[in-house]
Order: C-alpha cells, then sequence, then structure tokens
C-alpha cells in the first residue's frame, strides 16, 4: 500500500482495497437495504451530518438515519475541495484511493444523501478529498 498522508503502519487503500470493502459489505445481508445488494451506502454512511432528503429512493442514506453506520464505517459527508471552492459538505462524501489512472487522475468512492449505492468512479488528484488510512 501506499502510505500517503497515513501514519507509519498504516495506508491509503487501493481502489481493489475499497472493492474488497464494498464486496465485502454487499455480501451481507443486514448489510443491505431493501434485498438490493448494491444498496450498501446506508451501511457506511454516518448517522448524522448527512442533508434532508425528501425523495422517493427508500434507501438512500438520508432516509431513516437512525438506520445507517450498521457496519461502524462512519462514512461523514465532508465534501470536497476544488481550486477555487468547498463542495458538497453534507451531501457527500468522497475517498481517494491510492490507485492512480495516470499521473493526474485516481479512482475514488462516493456516498451521496440522495442514493442508496455507493459510487466508484475516476477524479483529478488535484480536488481535496477525504482519505481512510487502513492498518497494514
Amino acid at each position: 500500500g501506499v502510505q500517503g498522508i497515513c501514519p507509519d503502519g498504516w495506508h491509503v487503500p487501493s481502489d481493489a482495497e475499497w472493492d474488497t470493502l464494498t464486496n465485502y459489505v454487499s455480501s451481507q445481508s443486514n448489510y443491505i437495504c431493501g434485498g438490493n445488494s448494491n444498496n450498501i451506502a446506508k451501511a457506511l454512511a454516518d448517522t448524522t451530518g448527512w442533508q434532508d432528503y425528501t425523495g422517493s429512493v427508500t434507501c438512500a442514506v438520508c432516509k431513516n438515519r437512525s438506520e445507517n453506520n450498521k457496519t461502524g464505517f462512519s462514512a461523514v459527508p465532508a465534501g470536497y475541495c476544488s481550486a477555487s471552492s468547498f463542495n458538497g459538505a453534507g451531501a457527500n462524501a468522497n475517498f481517494l484511493s491510492s490507485t492512480q489512472i495516470n499521473s493526474s487522475y485516481a479512482c475514488y468512492r462516493a456516498l451521496y444523501y440522495y442514493i442508496a449505492s455507493v459510487d466508484r468512479s475516476i477524479t483529478s488528484m488535484f480536488y481535496g478529498y477525504s482519505v481512510r488510512c487502513v492498518k497494514n
């Protein structure tokens, strides 16, 4: 693993390690919402800090927040920082991985207040995203 900003004995998880986490959570019936193994965001999201949501997605992170965080992961919706502003606080939790696509882009995972799944995508490494450290 890449130590990055993590303390000694810890590292920034790779995209494959994020896959391991999400695949495990998806395989546990007590962590999925509504019987759909893609609906795991609630199990990872903290119970506080998320903005309100009035839409119809029953398993969205912001619905029945007392049912969030069954895994103890406690994803906090800190948002992210772009070159000129801070965005998404209360709306999303973005976690950069150590897996780079090239010198400018890397894989990340995100939880959004209005959806039930965990998003995987790529982003510019010039954005300021949260990082979770994993013990070696």
